[in-house]
């Protein structure tokens, strides 16, 4: 019965974990996406002059 809840407490840590890791690239390559636009605005009004 202590292995049945202790590998469930497992599973679900690691669901959490990988929850987290998931969120992070999505975040990240959220952020890749909005700096690239920065970047290429920047680059047209540094072009411009």
């Amino acid at each position: 019965m202590k292995n049945l809840i202790q590998s469930i407490l497992m599973v679900i840590v690691a669901m959490v974990i990988s929850a987290f890791l998931i969120a992070g690239m999505i975040y990240g390559i959220w952020l890749i996406i909005e700096g690239w636009q920065v970047v290429e605005e920047m680059g047209e009004l540094l072009l411009a002059k």
